[in-house]
């Protein structure tokens, strides 16, 4: 049998993502096991690694090592046991290492997650053990997942565990990814695929933000350095610059900020993202790097931009002590925004998130391109970054309803 690593062109997704396969032939037949996903512009074909290019270029070269070891193993195994089978001998170790039940597949499509961000595993696992409790079994083949059957785990989610629209979508999201890479893994028909059929759907999200008057009253109120309400003030300030959300800014090292760009992986979607520092944001890193070098404190590429909020001894905590450290760092910081808002007479419940939705909102006011806010923020979709825009128009029609009711209950019209 021969192997070669190969990048699928034709098997790209909505994210631009294809998948690295080997590609086993054996007498004019050929299988395609797929190893990792990258990229095409942070392949490196002639080399047959991950880019330098791509920021997780090393834990995707480890991974794809060990496939490339796993999946080269079951094929000198079957040369040797059973050479008359060819390339149905390898498929069949394969999948029995992986079987079509999707609760054994779930496995492994998990522990790939768990090379992610913490919230990100969290979430997956925890979609994936609802539907368990739902099937109320420990097998379930994926071939008897119909479209009747989502729709009754649809009610299931909405009904019995009352989740929210947009909860039971981002739970459908995690059981269609996970479906469609068994369906690619098994080479099983597409058609049926009961997600071809099945609409997500979702309904719009309030986004408080700050009005610019609001904005710089908190912006310019003044405070006494150092102290919490201060840090909690400038984080704030951090991320109505950026658009960043708050457990990316918490965890943000000098060596994403080359004093031009902030480049990072995002914790929520892991998907990267370069913007460019706005000149608030330059002066708010000065102004860290300058306290630092005061107290003395080294700056090294690793070391934390926001040093302090997070537990010194953060890096070597397990996931699940991490996540809680972050919660625990954005409840004060919250805590304390709400004393800046009374001090900065602001009455709007402020808090870390409604820093990203003034990002957005001040872009929207500004009359900026609607796909160059998406890439700011980060949206996978323009549908979501389009949320900012009619949550405007909304805001501009409540004006004028005012204006209306003025005009009614004021004077009389001129005959």
């Amino acid at each position: 049998m021969r192997t070669a690593i190969i990048l699928r062109q034709d098997k790209t997704n909505q994210k631009g993502v294809l998948p690295v396969c080997m590609r086993i032939t054996h007498e004019r037949r050929s299988m395609y096991v797929t190893l990792i996903r990258v990229k095409p512009e942070n392949w490196d074909a002639s080399r047959g690694i991950v880019k330098k290019s791509d920021l997780q270029h090393e834990r995707l070269n480890n991974e794809l090592r060990r496939r490339i070891a796993e999946v080269n193993k079951v094929v000198v195994l079957c040369e040797a046991m059973e050479p008359e089978r060819g390339i149905d001998a390898v498929r069949d170790r394969l999948h029995k290492r992986t079987t079509a039940d999707m609760f054994v597949y779930a496995q492994n499509y998990l522990s790939r997650k768990e090379n992610t961000s913490v919230r990100t595993y969290n979430k997956c696992h925890s979609h994936i053990t609802k539907f368990k409790k739902f099937i109320g079994k420990d097998q379930f083949s994926v071939s008897h997942l119909t479209y009747e059957l989502l729709l009754r785990y649809e009610n299931y989610l909405r009904e019995d565990l009352g989740n929210s629209i947009n909860t039971v979508t981002t739970n459908m999201k995690t059981l269609k990814e996970l479906t469609a890479e068994m369906y690619e893994e098994f080479r099983l028909d597409i058609r049926n695929n009961p997600f071809r059929k099945y609409k997500m759907k979702s309904t719009p999200t309030e986004r408080p933000c700050l009005s610019e008057r609001e904005y710089f009253r908190v912006r310019n109120l003044k405070l006494i350095m150092q102290g919490k309400l201060y840090d909690a003030r400038q984080l704030f300030v951090f991320e109505s610059e950026t658009g960043i959300r708050i457990s990316d800014i918490l965890k943000l090292r000098w060596q994403n900020y080359d004093g031009h760009y902030i480049q990072i992986i995002m914790d929520k979607t892991d998907r990267q993202l370069k913007i460019p520092a706005s000149d608030l944001v330059k002066e708010i890193c000065a102004m860290r790097e300058r306290r630092y070098k005061t107290a003395g404190v080294p700056i090294t590429p690793d070391g934390f931009i926001f040093r302090g909020i997070l537990p010194y001894e953060y890096d070597s905590m397990s996931r699940e002590e991490k996540v809680c450290a972050e919660n625990c760092a954005v409840a004060r910081i919250n805590l304390a925004l709400k004393r800046v808002a009374v001090l900065a007479r602001v009455k709007k419940n402020l808090s870390t998130h409604v820093g990203r939705h003034t990002f957005a909102s001040r872009l929207v006011r500004s009359g900026q391109n609607m796909v160059v806010i998406r890439d700011l923020l980060g949206h996978a979709s323009i549908r979501t970054t389009e949320i900012y825009a009619k949550i405007m128009q909304s805001q501009m029609n409540d004006a004028i309803d005012v204006l209306n009711k003025l005009n009614n209950h004021g004077y009389k019209r001129a005959e």
